[in-house]
């Protein structure tokens, strides 16, 4: 997605490894979500270092700021109206594509994807208008 989206590929060549980081300790049963999100934050802006130790505030006023700027970005990152919009590549059209787009809706979620996204042809798209398709999410 990041590659279509963005056309960046920066990435794609990285080779993951694992390994435990120091960070500051959850003091309250419900702010787990919260803490995850910091620390990849943390991890990916400081990539390709590894951050030594992770420090995330834990006065219950900040960290409910924090969970405001989590779901402000994390809403801003992925609004887009899904009629007009591919569910699977996220664009208007696919790559290579502009203006041609033949669209093909899930029978039960009603998500609408670009017939090549999901690999359908335009004859099998005329065939599943008389019959149910079910996208990758509702099968």
């Amino acid at each position: 997605m990041r590659q279509i989206l963005y056309g960046k590929t920066d990435w794609v060549d990285v080779a993951w490894t694992h390994g435990v980081l120091k960070h500051t300790i959850q003091k309250d049963s419900y702010s787990c979500g919260v803490y995850v999100m910091q620390m990849a934050k943390e991890v990916v802006e400081s990539f390709p270092e590894t951050p030594s130790k992770i420090r995330i505030p834990s006065s219950q006023h900040i960290l409910s700021e924090l969970r405001k700027e989590i779901a402000v970005t994390i809403l801003e990152a992925s609004v887009f109206n899904p009629k007009d919009h591919c569910s699977f590549c996220g664009q208007e059209s696919p790559a290579g594509r502009v203006g041609r787009n033949t669209w093909i809706q899930c029978s039960s979620c009603a998500r609408w994807y670009h017939a090549v996204c999901v690999n359908i042809t335009i004859k099998g798209v005329r065939k599943l208008k008389r019959a149910l398709w079910l996208c990758a999410f509702c099968t």
